[in-house]
């Protein structure tokens, strides 16, 4: 299982992605990001984009999934299901668990034992499902409303990958010619 970076530098390996394959120099993603009220100019993309930033702000990531039009989970994960995504410096999950995690469908995706954290994993997992009816369900069937949630992500996050996809090989097309 591949290790990701970290996840400003993911986000910012994104939005290059993303800005470039519109054609948008770092001004006009600044410009754009002024505009919804993210007061950037282009010297925060270019420091963003070049691993001077540390971090990207919530309302920023937002604003950026919005000018760029992609959920902000796509900015935020890579789109290996099985790489081991750092969800703090020192806390690690796979992409899948932690995607699952912040659409609200499983609790925190670190995996422990009993015997590393007594009673913590299943305390954890006990609060968790208390305060999500239908959370313990064990089949769809039990728990239909949760399902199309789940649904619904997938299919959206499957149809913002074959965009990414369709930019890549437009980007490796426009390498090959040049």
């Amino acid at each position: 299982m591949d290790q990701v970076e970290a996840p400003t530098e993911h986000i910012a390996k994104r939005v290059r992605a993303l800005r470039d394959a519109r054609g948008w120099n770092a001004q006009r993603l600044a410009d754009e990001m002024t505009k919804v009220g993210v007061e950037w100019n282009r010297g925060t993309v270019t420091k963003l984009e070049n691993g001077r930033r540390a971090s990207v702000s919530v309302a920023e990531l937002l604003a950026l999934g919005w000018v760029l039009d992609v959920p902000p989970l796509v900015l935020l994960l890579p789109d290996d299901p099985d790489a081991n995504y750092p969800i703090t410096p020192k806390v690690s999950a796979r992409t899948e668990r932690v995607y699952r995690w912040i659409v609200g469908v499983t609790p925190v995706p670190v995996e422990t034992s009993e015997d590393e954290h007594p009673g913590k994993w299943g305390t954890r997992i006990a609060t968790y499902a208390a305060k999500r009816p239908g959370y313990m369900a064990r089949s769809p069937e039990e728990n239909p409303e949760l399902t199309k949630r789940v649904e619904a992500h997938e299919e959206t996050l499957r149809r913002v990958l074959a965009q990414l996809e369709q930019i890549k090989a437009q980007q490796e097309g426009d390498d090959g010619e040049r």
